[in-house]
């Protein structure tokens, strides 16, 4: 189970009672055993492929079905023990990605972009790297075009992706942003970055229109998604 689920969304989005299942079989007593028994056993020093590998997913997964207030505790674990597994196979591709996105969840934006650009150059790296690459490097300063970049990228393979065309939105819009700010004016119609941010945005609504209401409330706040220090976007948007 743990190996064979890349999207958490693919379960937590279109199986509400699955990704309810999973989120008690996360926290079961077995599961609660087996973690207490490899963090004995890491103190000991000596621990198989096998355990920490299926630790580290264990820890990551398990972050995405705490409380905001109780995540910070679990995504300390999940960076300890993927750092483990990838000092036992430092060339793991998923357990990359999953530890590049806990070292941003840890609020490591610039971290984790280099990690993923660094894996994104080897030829077995999946094309999702793209799509996240052009996510987090939305949070790094005078990066959004590197960002619309890797998301037209993605765009190339998946070109009914829905998500990537929001990040490319998101990207085009902070540049507007910066683009007033620089021009010192509160608005600007004839913007190229604001009709392509608009332009993406309804492409985006076009291939999922349930995200309208995130978009128009989250997206026309102040300091939210669109502005140049934005919040996180739905971890739908990742493809994690």
């Amino acid at each position: 189970m743990l190996s064979g689920v890349d999207n958490i969304d693919e379960i937590s989005e279109v199986n509400k009672e699955e990704a309810q299942a999973l989120k008690v079989l996360l926290n079961s007593e077995e599961v609660n055993n087996f973690l207490s028994q490899a963090e004995v056993a890491a103190k000991g020093g000596s621990l198989e492929w096998d355990i920490v590998s299926k630790t580290a997913y264990i820890y990551y997964y398990r972050t995405y079905f705490q409380k905001e207030e109780e995540k910070g505790d679990e995504i300390e674990k999940a960076i300890e023990w993927l750092a483990r597994a990838l000092n036992i196979n430092p060339l793991h591709v998923d357990l990359t990605m999953k530890y590049a996105d806990m070292v941003a969840a840890n609020g490591e934006d610039g971290t984790a972009v280099t990690i993923l650009e660094r894996l994104v150059l080897r030829p077995e790296a999946p094309v999702l790297v793209t799509k996240w690459l052009g996510y987090y490097l939305l949070f790094l300063s005078n990066r959004e075009k590197d960002a619309i970049h890797y998301s037209e990228d993605f765009l190339t393979h998946f070109p009914e992706d829905a998500d990537a065309r929001f990040n490319i939105a998101c990207g085009y819009a902070q540049l507007y942003c910066d683009e007033l700010t620089a021009q010192r004016k509160s608005s600007n119609r004839e913007s190229d970055n604001r009709r392509k941010a608009l332009e993406f945005l309804r492409e985006g609504l076009m291939r999922d229109p349930d995200f309208t209401a995130t978009a128009r409330v989250e997206w026309t706040k102040k300091g939210e998604s669109l502005d140049r220090k934005s919040t996180r976007l739905n971890s739908s948007h990742l493809g994690i």
